[in-house]
């Protein structure tokens, strides 16, 4: 099943076509994609996050939460470790001033976009003050690490590994460009799909709040297979 694409430059030429596009994807489909995201500056973002990460490696294993927070969660009951590392993009704690720079440019894209979806959704939904246009939302980099831990049961070839148990966002909207690696999956017409953006453009769909009603939350996971040797490094928006 394909994931509906809505033309960025529509909301310039002809905002009712473009509000109709996007409130009839996430009505039918609960997704869609949309073009305007420099992928060369995320790709830039996405290597210097994971250089920075590696540099605060140490400080996450000692469960301090600088520059940003750690967590160590469980993977399907069978003590597997993986390493969550999540740097908000707001932390002034980071001194890296070049890469400081790249995400206020990647986090700019982002709002961009966010605003021209809130304003095109709120016309399909004739409520102008129904999504949030003008408030600056966080963006964050999630990186997940292989299990490390000594002990670890060892995963079958081609065992399903869930990063990301299934669940529904607690925001308004979610954008998300394609992460470093597959596994973002959409629970949509009572199955699981594949859901990875084309190259400059956004994933977009709807968490708890509003319009549950009229448009359906998507419930999603992150699920990859075993061997799971490398990171996978995502950038949300919302």
């Amino acid at each position: 099943m394909g994931i509906p694409t809505v033309k960025i430059e529509l909301y310039q030429q002809d905002l009712k076509e473009f509000a109709q596009q996007i409130g009839t994807a996430l009505t039918i489909r609960k997704v869609f994609q949309i073009d305007g995201f420099d992928q060369a500056k995320l790709d830039e973002l996405y290597r210097r996050a994971d250089s920075l990460l590696d540099r605060y490696r140490h400080i996450f294993k000692e469960g301090k939460h600088l520059p940003s927070e750690y967590r160590c969660e469980r993977i399907r009951n069978n003590n597997q470790k993986n390493y969550q590392q999540t740097l908000v993009m707001t932390d002034t704690i980071i001194a890296d001033q070049h890469f400081k720079s790249l995400a206020t440019a990647v986090e700019d894209n982002f709002t961009e976009i966010y605003q021209k979806i809130a304003e095109g959704l709120n016309l399909y939904l004739k409520d102008s003050k129904g999504i949030s246009r003008r408030n600056r939302k966080t963006m964050i980099i999630a990186r997940y690490n292989p299990g490390q831990e000594q002990n670890c049961p060892t995963l079958s070839e081609g065992e399903e590994v869930i990063l990301v148990e299934e669940h529904i966002d607690g925001r308004e909207i979610t954008l998300t460009p394609t992460a470093t690696k597959p596994g973002l999956e959409g629970f949509i017409n009572r199955e699981w799909i594949r859901l990875n953006p084309e190259p400059g453009h956004l994933l977009v769909f709807k968490g708890t709040i509003p319009y549950e009603n009229k448009i359906k939350s998507l419930k999603h996971r992150v699920r990859v297979f075993s061997p799971f040797r490398e990171a996978r490094t995502a950038a949300v928006y919302g």
